[in-house]
């Protein structure tokens, strides 16, 4: 084979190669590092690379120059090849007399030629195009950043949840298996710590005639919210039976596609204000029993002294206003029937210059 074979040879070759000398001025290149560069061999040969392959202009790779010169440097230090991962590099598209700037992303190979004197006197540049793999890899690490953000928001609103003073439970299921219970709702319940992945009715067989279940479906199946207030539980603690009231909600619980899996349970005690409002009622309901037995009593003696067989009446004030008087006092007074609510002398005038009004107002 001649020189013109192996240059032909190099420059059909499917490998994406460039060839430069010391000074980094390009000496050859493959159809394939023409094609992937949008180059022209004619307008590239002789030129120095730095000069062809300027940094890109808006900086999106500002070291990308300095990279590639600190390579081709080792590489005529040591003698050996010198491998850079991934370089951004401004790829010129040639369009009539305009040019259109884009990015590639590239992995470069830098092996050197060595002369009769084992000295560096050509590169080769091998290039592999990791412009899909580089773009695949920004995503891959925008979504990885996008889910890390995600467990991170996951996890603080486990943690509020968790240390919550309110209740909080998940279950799902047909069988009403608690996926996630705080530390509140297991105290409550007293069943122990780890309740997670049993089943409700295994843990409370209790509530099996309640109306919880039947809630929790109900819920499940609607998918429309319950909450009830004041509601009742009986704990047993050590022996002794203890009321305490909680008001709730039933929330369906929604995966990511907002199918319904289960229910969320949220809650807050009430017991304290349930026990002051019994009671106030309890007062209340007592005095309204000693009112009523006043009045009773009131009654009884009213009606005493309208039927007694005795004359009677009342009169306040030293203008002796009379508040009552029974029908005997009246048919003694002889005035009528409707006397109270004037004053003694207004009804018995001639009573003015007796001595009686003094008597009543000196008792």
């Amino acid at each position: 084979m001649n020189t013109q074979d192996y240059k032909s040879l190099f420059e059909q070759s499917s490998s994406i190669t460039l060839v430069i000398d010391r000074d980094f001025t390009i000496v050859d290149a493959s159809n394939q590092y023409l094609k992937i560069t949008k180059t022209v061999r004619k307008n590239i040969v002789g030129k120095n690379i730095f000069d062809v392959f300027p940094d890109h202009p808006s900086g999106i790779d500002a070291q990308g120059q300095s990279k590639m010169l600190a390579s081709f440097n080792r590489v005529l230090k040591s003698k050996q090849s010198d491998v850079l991962p991934v370089v951004k590099k401004d790829i010129s598209k040639q369009k009539s007399k305009t040019s259109e700037s884009g990015v590639q992303y590239w992995r470069l190979c830098h092996s050197p030629v060595l002369d009769e004197f084992k000295k560096v006197k050509y590169i080769i540049q091998r290039v592999e195009d990791a412009t899909e793999t580089s773009v695949l890899a920004t995503q891959l690490e925008a979504e990885q950043i996008t889910i890390k953000k995600i467990q991170d928001s996951e996890k603080r609103y486990n943690m509020m949840l968790m240390k919550s003073p309110f209740p909080f439970a998940v279950i799902k299921g047909k069988n009403k298996v608690i996926t996630l219970a705080n530390n509140r709702v297991k105290k409550i319940l007293g069943k122990g710590m780890n309740i997670e992945g049993k089943m409700l009715l295994e843990i409370m067989p209790e509530l099996k005639n309640t109306p919880f279940p039947g809630l929790i479906n109900q819920v499940m199946t609607t998918g429309i919210p319950y909450h009830d207030n004041e509601v009742q539980s009986t704990k047993n603690n050590n022996g002794q039976l203890k009321d305490r009231y909680f008001n709730f909600i039933f929330q369906p619980y929604l995966e990511a596609d907002e199918t319904i899996s289960g229910v969320s349970i949220i809650g807050y005690e009430v017991t304290s204000q349930v026990l002051v409002k019994k009671a106030l009622e309890k007062q209340h309901e007592v005095e309204q029993k000693a009112m009523k037995k006043i009045e009773e009593s009131n009654k009884r003696y009213y009606t005493m002294l309208m039927d007694s067989p005795f004359a009677f009446s009342i009169m306040l004030g030293k203008k002796m206003v009379i508040t009552l008087a029974n029908n005997l006092m009246k048919e003694f007074w002889g005035k009528g029937n409707n006397v109270e609510g004037k004053t003694l002398l207004e009804v018995l005038p001639e009573l003015t210059k007796q001595q009686f009004p003094s008597i009543i107002i000196g008792v």
